[in-house]
């Protein structure tokens, strides 16, 4: 069961991606946490964009990557740093 820490973190999250949403801060291509769109939305996408190449007998690809942990051992301060470099905003930073 979740707490009170927990459940303000979930929705300070959905605050967050709802910014992003909004001032358009996402890739097409996001389709988690999004309104509006699932991961059947995803699947139907990735199969589209695999089977336009074979129509026209040309080969395609897709590579699948899991970053559940990928940040782990990153340089908290360094990361803040590039991300601002990018123009990334300093409350979606935090």
């Amino acid at each position: 069961m979740w707490g009170i820490r927990e459940t303000c973190v979930v929705e300070r999250m959905a605050a967050r991606l709802n910014h992003l949403e909004r001032k358009h801060g996402l890739h097409d291509g996001q389709s988690g946490c999004r309104k509006w769109r699932s991961y059947t939305d995803a699947v139907a996408a990735l199969m589209n964009r695999t089977r336009q190449p074979r129509s026209r007998k040309r080969a395609s690809g897709a590579l699948f990557m899991d970053f559940k942990s990928v940040f782990d051992k990153v340089n908290k301060a360094h990361l803040d740093r590039r991300m601002a470099a990018f123009g990334i905003e300093p409350d979606v930073i935090r």
